[in-house]
C-alpha cells in the first residue's frame, strides 16, 4: 500500500489542511502516516531526508510538509507518476519574477558544495520539498541526503533536494501539485490548483497562516 508521510512537531498540523489529507488519502487507498518525531536532527528540514524509514517494498511514499492542502478531486499522483520515478515540483512558478533566482542560485550552490556535485543550476530542477514522492529503490538518495547535508538551515534543503534528484529517475509534476508563493497566499476560499502551500515565500512570512489555511475550501472544487 502506497503511504503519505506527514511530520507534525509540536501539534503544528492544521485541522483544515489535516483533513484534506486525510480525505485525499482515503480516495487515493493511501496509508497516512503522521510523524510526530524530528528523529534528534538539528532542524525539521533535516529530517525530512530520515522519513524514507517509514517506506517499504510494497509501495510508495508521498512526503507533504504539514501546511498543505489538497483538493478534493485532486487525482492520485500515484497513478500520475512512474513507479520507477522520484516526483517533486520545481519551485520557481508562474508569476515569480527573477528576483527567485537571487536565493535559489547561492542556495544551490551551496548544496552542490556539501554534496560533491557539480549540477549546473537550472530553474526546473530546483524543487521545493513540501512534496516529494519515492519508494524503497530511492531510499539511497535519501540516506546520501541524510548523511552528507550538514546545513539545512533556510532553502538549502530543497536545493539539496534537487541536486541529489538529478542523479535519479525523477518526474517533474506541474506546478499545481505544490502551489507556492504569491498565488496561494493572495488566494480566496476556492482551490484553483490541486495543492496549495502556505509555505514562506520571499516577503510572505505566514504571520497569519492557520488564518488563512482554515478560510480554504478545499472540499469545494
Amino acid at each position: 500500500m502506497n503511504r503519505i508521510l506527514t511530520i507534525n512537531i509540536g501539534n503544528y498540523w492544521h485541522p483544515n489542511a489535516k483533513a484534506s489529507v486525510v480525505a485525499a488519502a482515503k480516495r487515493w487507498g493511501c496509508e497516512l502516516i503522521e510523524i510526530a518525531s524530528d528523529f534528534g536532527c538539528r532542524d525539521i528540514f533535516a529530517a525530512k531526508f530520515r522519513v524514507g524509514q517509514f517506506c517499504h517494498a510494497d509501495g510508495r511514499c508521498l512526503y507533504l510538509d504539514a501546511d498543505m492542502l489538497i483538493r478534493a478531486d485532486a487525482p492520485s499522483p500515484f497513478v500520475i507518476v512512474p513507479a520507477s520515478h522520484m516526483a517533486a515540483v520545481a519551485n520557481w512558478q508562474d508569476g515569480m519574477g527573477d528576483e527567485q533566482e537571487g536565493y535559489e542560485k547561492p542556495s544551490w550552490a551551496r548544496a552542490c558544495q556539501q554534496l560533491g556535485k557539480s549540477h549546473t543550476y537550472h530553474r526546473g530542477a530546483y524543487v521545493n520539498g513540501g512534496l516529494v514522492m519515492f519508494s524503497a529503490e530511492h531510499l539511497p538518495v535519501l540516506r546520501f541526503l541524510d548523511r552528507a547535508m550538514t546545513d539545512t538551515t533556510g532553502v538549502n534543503e530543497q536545493a539539496a533536494w534537487g541536486v541529489a534528484m538529478m542523479d535519479a529517475p525523477t518526474y517533474y509534476l506541474p506546478s499545481t501539485w505544490n502551489r507556492v508563493g504569491p498565488a496561494v497566499w493572495n488566494s480566496g476560499p476556492r482551490m484553483s490548483d490541486y495543492v496549495y502551500h502556505f509555505a514562506c515565500y520571499m516577503g510572505w512570512r505566514g504571520h497569519h497562516k492557520a488564518e488563512k489555511i482554515n478560510a480554504v475550501r478545499w472540499q469545494n472544487c
